[in-house]
This record gives structure tokens, C-alpha cells and sequence, in this order.
């Protein structure tokens, strides 16, 4: 069997694929894996034994010259690459070049982002929707990247596939020290250098023991600290020298950083200080014992709260609350103590995407969840009425334009359906909370492969029924909670 793994982004989320491959070679011991990377990355696949080769992508080269030649330059690339003859491709990138690389590498069994024949683009498999449409930092995901790319993958992962190269493994009771990564892929997703400073000051004095910074040159200027027990590392290191560092560490404390998904490899327990501009439900640390803390920004990050809760950790301590803990278990893996988040959208995606019923399981959670929390969503409630109400109101309207269409092609009606899709889009930013059903609608729409005409219309008929259906059910559970809280569903 040959298998064609797909990951053309960062550093990170190579580390975060490397768990999937492991479970891909235990599935499938003979077969021959390859994985495609950008040339630029390709630091990350260092001791990553289960693939049998890396093919480095040379994007910048493509992207040097005219569309012309970089197309010349794909077409030759792939030759020389030998591409072809895949059983399988797994596509674990999200954008547009690489579904136009599955679409010329081909493949008998495809899932990730691909192309339909009439180029535009193919979402095959179920698990890769559920990325479109609900994965980001402005969404309500819960489910991390890596158990992401194992549900698009088709393999289950087990705690033997997190793990460090051989070379960079360092038994248990040999541990000691700090790593510190001072540096993110976005300066907004890290701490200045005074704050960083300032919690590494705080560290050697508490500890007594030392704190190995790392990051990239010009990060963080080591000579504002002057102190013996620190250990510079900031632009010295390679990626891979990362997991020796990080092994042999009682602590690594970081924010969004690649040092974060070389510690869950490294089974490092983990104090991840997160922002609102970072997800941490879909990239936080996954070793046992490891803890967030979450601040709205870096400007109002408490200091005392990021010393307090790491000398907590060194030292074994309970967590001092608010905190988010990772849990031992698989789907869900983080656990808010003192932390509040609207529940609902998260509640919503869950129910379209984890019960064969969809219009039941919606209904279940209008009824239940607004019933026992309808005051705690205050004024939400009434958009979410709202933005329910409005989107059966749409999906009634087009079935109507729909319904034209069959009799006979009339342009007003095709017009009229063409704004739908812009009522509708307007709907998800009125109500936050139902944005998930506005984009899983929107995804399964673009999933309607292309053909005549009567096939699209049947197809897009049954996904405005099912729309109006999954509308019309939460409505109605929501009159059964009539009066929760003040709130009147009786004009509903």
C-alpha cells in the first residue's frame, strides 16, 4: 500500500501530525508512507522514523516566476517526484494549493481538500466539513488538531504515539529545570520581553534551579537579565536540539509556540499561557498534567498568576483557580475551573455533527439548554429565536424560488436564490450563537458536487429542507420553554 500524507503548514502543526503517522504506520506496518512538507519546514520531520520518505515541496521557487512557469515548475516537480501510484492521499492541509496537489497527484481514496472536475473545491469526507465549517479561532471548536487530523486520517490515536525521537528521550526522574520559549509565530501570541523577564527572574529565585530560554534569534534580549541561573538558548539551537532541551525539563512554560507541540511529544508537562488570539481548545498542550492560563491579551497578562501556578507545578501543587487543566481523556480534553464560556454554540455544533438525528438533537438542546440556562444567556436568547425564526423564513423562500425553478427556468427566482445565500450569511453574524448550523449549511452547499441542473435542484432542495426541518424543531422546543427566564417565544 502507498500513502500520500499531505501537511503544508507550520512547524506546529507538522509536530501535531506526527502522532497520526505513527498511528498510520501501526495500522498499516508495510505500507510505504510518504509526507509532503514545504521545503521551509522540513526541520520538523527530523527523527520522525515511521515515514518512509519526505518529499520537500519547493514553493518559494514556484511562486519566484509567473503563473506560467510555476506551473511548468509543478508539472516538472511532480515527475521528477515521482507522484503517482498513491492508494491512498490524506490531505491534512487546509488550503488552496494543496487540494490543487491532490487534484494532480490523484489517488484511488482521497479525503482532505481536493478539486471537483469543474475545479472548484472538493470536500470529500466528513471529517474535513467539519474543519471548514467549524475549526478557527472566531469558532466554537472544541476538539483538538491532532484528534483532527486522525478523524480525517481514519485512525485512532493511543498515548504510545505521542512520544520523542529515541535519541531525545530522558527517563522521568532525570528531569530538572525550566524551558521557557520566549517567542510565538505571531508577536501577539506571546509576551513582551519585560514580562518574559520578569517571570523568569521570579522562577530562578523561586525554584533555585535553572531556566533555559529558547526561541528564535531576536525574540528576547538575554542581556536584560543578569542572572547565574540562567541558561540563554534564544537563536543557538536547531528545532530538533528542541526535544532534547525539553525532555530533559520538570516544566516548560510557553504560549503558542512549537515548543508547546514538542513538549506534548515529549510527555513535558506544560503551563500554556493563551490569548483570545490563539485557540487553545484546538492547540494547547496535551502532556498529563499540563495547565492553561487565559487572558483576554498579552497587555493584561498577570504575572503573578503565570509564577504563581508554574511554582504550583514544579512543586506538584493543586491549581489555583481560574485555570484550565488538560484532562485524561479523548474528545473534549480541557477541563474550565473558574473560567466561563458560552456553552451553546459548542452545545450546537455537537449536535449537528454527533447524532444521526440532527433535527432531534438540535431540538434537545433548544429545550434543555435554554430552559436550564436561560438566564445565564440573557439577551441571547432572543437572538437565537431570532436567528432561528429568520433562517426557517429563508429556507421557506427559497424552496418557493426552488419550486419556480422545476416548473420552468425564470431568472427572477434564480436571482432571488442567489441572495439567499447573502440573508443567510448575514443571519450567522446576527446571532453568534447559531453560526455553526449557518456553516455547516453553508459547507454542505458547497459540498453538492457539480452535474445538471435537476440534480443540483434536487439537492439543494433536500439541504434547504433539512434547514427549515432543523429550524422549525428548535422553534418549536423553544415555545415548550415559554416564559424560562422572562422570555416570551409566543410570537415565534
Amino acid at each position: 500500500m502507498k500513502i500520500l500524507c499531505l501537511q503544508l503548514a507550520r512547524f506546529g502543526d507538522i509536530y501535531q501530525t506526527w502522532p497520526v503517522l505513527r498511528a498510520l504506520r501501526r495500522n498499516y506496518p508495510e505500507a510505504e508512507i510518504h509526507l509532503l512538507v514545504r521545503s521551509r519546514f522540513i526541520e520538523a520531520t527530523v527523527g520522525l522514523d515511521e515515514v518512509s520518505r519526505v518529499i520537500a515541496l519547493p514553493t518559494n521557487e514556484w511562486l519566484a516566476g509567473d503563473i506560467d512557469d510555476g506551473l511548468a515548475g509543478i508539472e516538472q516537480w511532480l515527475i521528477e517526484n515521482d507522484m503517482t501510484g498513491f492508494d491512498r492521499v490524506i490531505n491534512l492541509s487546509f488550503s488552496p494549493l494543496s487540494s490543487y496537489l491532490v487534484d494532480l497527484v490523484g489517488g484511488a481514496d482521497v479525503v482532505g481538500y481536493a478539486r471537483q472536475p469543474d475545479g472548484f473545491l472538493s470536500i470529500p469526507d466528513e471529517s474535513s466539513a467539519y474543519f471548514y465549517a467549524q475549526v478557527g479561532v472566531d469558532r466554537a471548536n472544541r476538539i483538538h488538531l491532532s484528534d483532527l487530523f486522525a478523524m480525517i486520517a481514519g485512525v485512532e490515536l493511543t498515548d504510545d504515539d505521542f512520544r520523542a525521537p529515541a535519541l531525545a528521550r530522558v527517563y522521568e526522574n532525570k528531569r530538572s529545570g525550566i524551558v521557557v520559549q520566549v517567542g510565538a509565530s505571531q508577536s501577539q501570541k506571546t509576551l513582551s520581553t519585560e514580562s518574559w523577564a520578569e517571570i523568569i527572574e521570579n522562577l530562578t529565585e523561586l525554584t533555585g534551579e535553572s531556566v533555559t530560554i529558547v526561541g528564535s534569534a531576536g525574540e528576547f534580549n538575554a542581556d536584560a537579565i543578569h542572572n547565574p541561573r540562567l541558561l540563554n538558548r534564544v537563536g543557538q539551537t536547531k528545532i530538533f536540539e528542541l526535544f532534547q532541551i525539553i525532555a530533559g525539563a520538570r516544566l516548560f512554560v510557553g504560549c503558542d509556540s512549537v515548543g508547546l507541540h514538542i513538549a506534548a511529544l515529549t510527555q513535558t508537562p506544560t503551563l500554556n499561557i493563551s490569548f483570545a488570539a490563539v485557540r487553545f481548545w484546538e492547540t494547547g498542550p496535551r502532556a498529563p498534567g499540563s495547565r492553561i492560563l487565559w487572558f483576554d491579551s498579552r497587555e493584561v497578562c498577570d504575572i503573578s498568576r503565570v509564577t504563581d501556578e508554574a511554582w504550583r507545578m514544579y512543586n506538584g501543587e493543586p491549581p489555583a483557580a481560574p485555570v484550565i487543566l488538560k484532562a485524561e481523556r479523548s474528545g473534549v480534553i480541557y477541563d474550565l475551573i473558574g473560567y466561563e464560556e458560552n456553552d451553546f454554540s459548542w452545545e450546537l455544533v455537537r449536535a449537528l455533527y454527533s447524532h444521526e438525528n440532527r433535527a432531534a438533537a438540535v431540538a434537545d438542546l433548544c429545550h434543555h439548554c435554554l430552559h436550564e440556562r436561560a438566564s445565564a444567556l440573557g439577551n441571547s436568547v432572543d437572538l437565537i429565536t431570532l436567528g432561528f425564526t429568520r433562517l426557517s423564513e429563508i429556507s421557506t423562500l427559497a424552496l418557493e424560488q426552488i419550486k419556480i425553478i422545476e416548473i420552468a427556468p425564470n431568472q427572477a427566482a434564480v436571482h432571488i436564490l442567489d441572495q439567499v445565500d447573502v440573508l443567510i450569511e448575514q443571519v450567522g453574524r446576527l446571532a453568534i450563537e447559531i453560526s455553526p448550523l449557518v456553516r455547516w449549511f453553508q459547507t454542505e452547499k458547497s459540498r453538492i458536487p457539480p452535474g445538471g441542473l435537476n440534480e443540483i435542484l434536487k439537492s439543494t432542495k433536500a439541504l434547504f429542507e433539512q434547514l427549515n426541518e432543523l429550524c422549525q424543531t428548535a422553534l418549536l422546543n423553544m415555545r415548550l420553554s415559554d416564559g424560562v427566564a422572562g422570555h416570551d417565544f409566543s410570537g415565534v
